[in-house]
């Protein structure tokens, strides 16, 4: 699957630190909440198109139920656990075609790089 958004810069870089986050959870086996605050009234207005290199199901109101854990006065926690259930009673298996979603793109990578090794070379 690959996403693709459409956010600026300061938001593109607070995304990306919240998924090296995400990835370092799953590499050392750690389960935690993690939150993203929304500031709607702000410019947060994301984009997202999503592209799936396999047939999916269609993301229904059941499974967009399934996918809230818990919510509080507007405050949502997601989780993945119910669908993945959900589908596996159905009969359907969970989408293991070892696809990772590459956000942000590239060259941002390679920029977010470059702006690490300066600040560390600024700190001598």
């Amino acid at each position: 699957m690959r996403v693709t958004m459409s956010v600026t810069l300061p938001q593109a870089l607070a995304l990306q630190s919240m998924f090296d986050y995400w990835s370092k959870l799953g590499r050392v086996g750690s389960s935690r909440d993690v939150s993203f605050f929304v500031d709607g009234d702000g410019n947060f207005r994301p984009e997202c198109t999503f592209v799936f290199s396999e047939d999916v199901p269609h993301l229904t109101a059941k499974l967009r139920e399934l996918a809230v854990k818990s919510e509080n006065e507007g405050h949502r926690q997601y989780d993945f656990d119910s669908i993945a259930w959900s589908l596996k009673e159905e009969g359907q298996d969970e989408m293991q075609s070892g696809e990772f979603i590459q956000y942000p793109p590239q060259w941002w990578r390679v920029l977010w790089h470059r702006i690490k090794l300066f600040l560390s070379s600024d700190k001598r």
